[in-house]
């Protein structure tokens, strides 16, 4: 069964980042059923159809900007287990800096620096993006996190090694 266009204005709207419920009032279905409208249509059991629709688009929308859920997976794993240590050393007086300038960092280093700074004492800070968000991203993204503690039983190291090309 071919879409209608009111249900292609709803997909359209989920994928512009509007909340589903809202989504189904600015494609003009009713408000007081607008979110078991917007529950429906984003069930694939109820409407396959319409979720092959917006996996359409956002599959087009990843081609445009050539950023991939791969490219996503990768940039979480390096953000849970980034590691500056590697980049800094401990002068004798305890102070700690970077081997080399920031510009000379490897990209993927690079992207982990949230800001750098300087302290009260002149020093220059970097703070690196926190990793247990990323952590627990990989962890949903992979399902990682089921009912009653079970576990898929697929290693976070078995995925890296599936989607790392260095």
């Amino acid at each position: 069964m071919a879409l209608t266009e009111q249900k292609k204005q709803f997909y359209e709207h989920v994928f512009s980042s509007i909340l589903p419920t809202n989504a189904a009032i600015k494609a003009k279905y009713s408000p007081n059923r607008a979110r078991q409208t917007a529950s429906d249509f984003m069930s694939r059991k109820k409407n396959p159809e319409g979720m092959a629709y917006l996996d359409g688009l956002r599959a087009a929308q990843s081609k445009r900007v050539e950023f991939t859920s791969d490219d996503w997976l990768r940039e979480e794993i390096n953000r849970a287990y980034q590691d500056i240590g590697q980049w800094l050393e401990v002068e004798k007086d305890g102070t700690r800096k970077l081997k080399c300038k920031l510009s000379e960092l490897p990209l993927k280093v690079r992207r982990q620096i949230r800001e750098v700074g300087s302290d009260p004492f002149g020093q220059v800070t970097v703070k690196m993006h926190a990793d247990q968000p990323a952590r627990n991203n990989l962890g949903r993204y992979l399902g990682m996190f089921k009912k009653h503690n079970e576990q898929i039983g697929q290693t976070i190291a078995d995925i890296w090694a599936t989607v790392n090309d260095d």
